[in-house]
């Protein structure tokens, strides 16, 4: 039990230099092997933060202002509706 414990404590951290020097060496493998694959996957990830802003952040702040603007309730259904079948 105790060889378990002196194993875990002696390990070390690695340095913010080395993290950084494996995780581009990971990047330019996986560039190597797919070069489109990081283009392809950073696309989508800005695509769906942006989607994300638009359904849960606009789409909120539209409903609360007609609500508050005492807009008819179809054309709050309407709002949803659209960013709904869009998004």
């Amino acid at each position: 039990m105790s060889d378990k414990n002196n194993t875990k404590e002696e390990k070390k951290k690695l340095s913010l230099k080395r993290t950084v020097s494996n995780n581009l060496f990971a990047l330019k493998n996986i560039w190597k092997v797919s070069p489109f694959y990081l283009s392809i996957y950073l696309g989508c990830a800005f695509i769906y933060g942006l989607m994300d802003f638009l359904v849960e952040s606009y789409m909120l702040r539209m409903i609360v202002n007609s609500v508050s603007e005492g807009k008819d309730i179809t054309n709050i259904i309407k709002i949803v509706a659209v960013i709904g079948i869009v998004f």
